[in-house]
């Protein structure tokens, strides 16, 4: 997999953590006996407020495990990318140029 699409798929899983973070926060602040719609696919069910905090914490640590995946991910590549620069520049020296 590429950097780019990695980066773009880490950034997006990141801006998906921060709104299920927010929209935890909101829910935290309804009554417990109040019905809450949650979306599973295309459908919208109404579910008990401690229901829906209990299915946004499972989504939340699934999305925590992707984003963890996908920064080793970025690791390993910008780890390998270094390694084949020093390489490159160890053979070619200043006639080659590597940087975006």
């Amino acid at each position: 997999m590429r950097k780019d699409l990695i980066d773009e798929e880490l950034s997006r899983e990141k801006q998906e953590k921060d709104y299920l973070d927010d929209v935890s926060l909101e829910i935290e602040l309804i009554d417990e006996d109040d019905k809450v719609s949650y979306k599973v696919g295309d459908l919208f069910l109404s579910l008990k407020q401690s229901e829906v905090t209990e299915l946004l914490e499972k989504d939340i640590e699934a999305i925590d495990a992707k984003i963890e995946e996908l920064e080793s991910k970025e690791s390993e590549i910008s780890s390998r990318i270094k390694d084949l620069k020093s390489l490159l520049y160890a053979k070619f020296g200043d006639n080659i140029n590597l940087e975006r």
